[in-house]
């Protein structure tokens, strides 16, 4: 029951840090979910303005809180991963969102936003250490 609690807290966390990151997305791209759902125009001449002080705000207010819970978290747990020295769901959920903010392709959302939090780089690159992930982003 204690690591399910765990998990469940720590899906729930992701979540929450995705949830924060994507209206920025839905501000900037097109299609059914885009900033005319957000009450915006179509013609709407400050989106770039909009979206990179969004993200800007993102960075600089919201990555911070959720980065430094992650990092209490691997730094309590004293383990290799999310909840304990095992792979779990919280892992598969956590790794691809943290890798994504590492490439870079983010308009306003540098390459390095996750330089600061070392516990989250060497638990990245753990993730990478383990033999099926290793495998499977070596092809995608």
């Amino acid at each position: 029951p204690k690591k399910a609690y765990k998990i469940d807290m720590m899906l729930g966390l992701c979540d929450d840090f995705i949830k924060a990151f994507i209206p920025s997305c839905y501000l900037e791209y097109s299609g059914s979910m885009n900033h005319t759902t957000f009450g915006y125009p179509e013609d709407w001449p400050e989106k770039g303005e909009t979206v990179k002080a969004v993200r800007e705000k993102f960075i600089k207010e919201i990555l911070p809180v959720h980065m430094e819970y992650l990092s209490d978290a691997l730094k309590a747990g004293g383990s290799k991963f999310v909840c304990g020295d095992t792979v779990t769901i919280a892992d598969l959920q956590w790794y691809p969102e943290l890798r994504y903010f590492l490439k870079g392709v983010e308009a306003h959302i540098p390459a390095d936003c996750l330089n600061a939090y070392p516990e989250v780089i060497a638990y990245i690159e753990r993730m990478l250490e383990v033999p099926q992930i290793k495998e499977w982003y070596s092809r995608h």
